[in-house]
């Protein structure tokens, strides 16, 4: 049964690995390493008299690489081995281009023209799964607090071109398949497609943002607690989205019990 689970895992993986996403951005994260170990395309692209070998300058650039990707994985603190794996495509391709660059300003902007032309066929792959989260549009959020004002919402405010919010989703799912009730719903509102929420709810919502996502607790119809907080010149204080986090951080076992407790409460009333 052990090695079934573990096979299913594997496949599992494997079918993430070969996704369009993985696959090309894996490669263009190597494509400077394979375009010098492999003499017929090192004497394509660069000088034919030049030693296909990494020079000093080369070993450098990846000594730092390396360096620089130790260092951010322990700050980010990835939740998730794709949101590693996420990163460390990031780094490589910043340092293949300018690897790409040293060997000439052709090479080096035909290498980032590429890795924008895949970024925009090959997008990261979004959470397909299952969840229990009602998606807002517009003034929908609003009109549905004044509504349901005895309800508890966790709302994520979300953009669909953000990295952090895609890997993020598989865990809010998760979440709230373990504590939706009655009294205890989860939502998502994409600020991205509506900045006029962004705005309402003092969200930035820019390319450059460090507030996405951004998980707001909604009680009695009113904002009760938010992460990240936001800090001055409108950044955020860093917030590790981890399971264990949000439901320590926002109660959720205490909404969930008091949720229960009136629903059950509901019960007997309509009983008696």
């Amino acid at each position: 049964m052990d090695s079934m689970k573990v096979f299913d895992r594997m496949l599992s993986v494997l079918k993430i690995l070969f996704t369009p996403y993985f696959l090309l951005n894996g490669l263009m994260s190597l494509a400077y390493v394979l375009s010098k170990n492999f003499e017929a395309t090192c004497r394509l692209m660069y000088d034919p008299q030049e030693d296909c070998s990494f020079d000093w300058r080369d070993q450098e650039v990846m000594m730092f690489l390396c360096f620089v990707i130790i260092i951010k994985n322990r700050r980010w603190k990835p939740n998730r081995w794709t949101e590693y794996l996420g990163n460390v495509f990031m780094l490589s391709k910043g340092a293949s281009a300018i690897m790409f660059l040293r060997k000439g300003t052709f090479l080096g902007i035909g290498y980032i023209c590429l890795c924008i032309v895949i970024f925009l066929i090959a997008p990261e792959p979004s959470y397909s799964g299952r969840d229990n989260i009602e998606y807002f549009i517009g003034q929908a959020l609003e009109e549905e607090l004044a509504k349901n004002r005895n309800v508890v919402y966790l709302v994520e405010f979300y953009a669909t071109w953000s990295s952090p919010c895609s890997y993020f989703a598989e865990t809010f799912a998760e979440i709230s398949l373990s504590y939706s009730h009655e009294y205890l719903k989860f939502g998502k509102l994409d600020v991205g497609r509506y900045p006029s929420a962004a705005r309402r709810y003092h969200i930035d919502s820019g390319v450059r943002s460090k507030q996405l996502p951004t998980l707001i607790l909604f009680a009695d119809g009113v904002e009760k607690l938010r992460r990240p907080l936001p800090c001055e010149n409108e950044v955020s204080w860093y917030y590790r989205f981890t399971k264990e986090n949000i439901i320590r951080d926002f109660n959720l076992n205490e909404h969930y019990s008091e949720s229960q407790k009136r629903l059950l409460s509901e019960l007997h009333q309509d009983q008696g």
